[in-house]
């Protein structure tokens, strides 16, 4: 009997039709993938959920302007780059909205991350809260 890979679907909310475009096919061929409406339960920790990306055998990477500028997409995309043989285990689907590919254009989301990073510290400084402490730590 042959097992079925673990093969995690991330993207951005904002792709979610194309995802569940992809979901769908997938389920077509009697594979489930992991999604987080699906699969991170009600009280499930978001972190701990995304943290499996990281274990799964294959991730497919739905890459659009949301998700370069997504906490949660960009948290997940470093559990995979703490992970073996990354290049073998993702499937990057580049969305039509994106062109991160050229140099040039890659500097929008550096300055996007950068001014982000700064925001929360100012809230830090202002409200010392553990919440912009944790929030800074996954930017």
């Amino acid at each position: 009997m042959n097992k079925q890979p673990t093969i995690f679907l991330s993207y951005s909310w904002l792709d979610k039709e194309i995802a569940d475009t992809i979901d769908s096919d997938f389920q077509k061929l009697n594979i489930t993938l992991i999604r987080d409406e699906r699969d991170a339960h009600y009280r499930t920790s978001i972190e701990e959920f995304m943290q499996r990306i990281g274990k799964s055998e294959l991730a497919i990477m739905l890459i659009s302007d949301g998700f370069l500028k997504s906490k949660n997409c960009m948290y997940e995309m470093l559990e995979l780059l703490n992970t073996k043989e990354l290049e073998k285990r993702i499937l990057p689907v580049i969305l039509e909205d994106t062109n991160f590919l050229n140099t040039q254009n890659r500097t929008i989301y550096y300055d996007y991350w950068d001014d982000e990073i700064k925001k929360t510290k100012n809230k830090l400084k202002k409200y010392e809260t553990q919440d912009f402490l944790n929030e800074l730590k996954h930017q």
